[in-house]
């Protein structure tokens, strides 16, 4: 799928941004979601785990697949993105920009983690099976690890 968009400050997106196809997300961790947490609940996610949304039915912070159109909320998601790779601008395009963001979203200290997740209400983060996370790990599968954020916000 091919997005195309300009946008007067942010130079970094006025390419056109080709999406890397991802398989689908883990069935058993979706069906554990989907039978073990609120529908309002939010998931701080990789960016490029495209199907997340529709296979768990769940909302997430933010993901590259969906690119508002409107000036506002388009400032909004590019800011988003910009927390996951660490409040740094955003240096590639495509590919290599969901390259850019996972990698520094896989760096994001818990500190960070939790702020993110208070200023957004997230409840959950999900992350590589091999991120070690002190918080309340829900689910473990070979791909990735699904943590618990609330309990660290009361």
């Amino acid at each position: 799928s091919i997005v195309l968009f300009s946008f007067n400050g942010i130079s970094n997106f006025k390419e056109i941004v080709t999406l890397k196809s991802k398989e689908e997300f883990d069935p058993k961790m979706a069906k554990w979601i989907k039978a073990q947490t609120s529908k309002n609940s939010v998931f701080l996610i990789p960016i490029d785990l495209k199907t997340f949304y529709t296979d768990v039915e769940r909302a997430c912070f933010v993901t590259f697949k969906h690119c508002p159109h409107n000036s506002v909320d388009f400032i909004e998601w590019y800011n988003r993105l910009k927390i996951l790779n660490k409040n740094m601008h955003i240096k590639n395009t495509g590919g290599l920009a969901i390259d850019e963001i996972n990698f520094n979203y896989n760096r994001l200290t818990e500190l960070e983690i939790m702020d993110i997740g208070k200023k957004y209400k997230i409840d959950y983060i999900i992350t590589s099976s091999t991120t070690k996370l002190k918080f309340k790990k829900c689910f473990l599968s070979s791909k990735y690890s699904l943590y618990k954020l609330d309990s660290f916000f009361e």
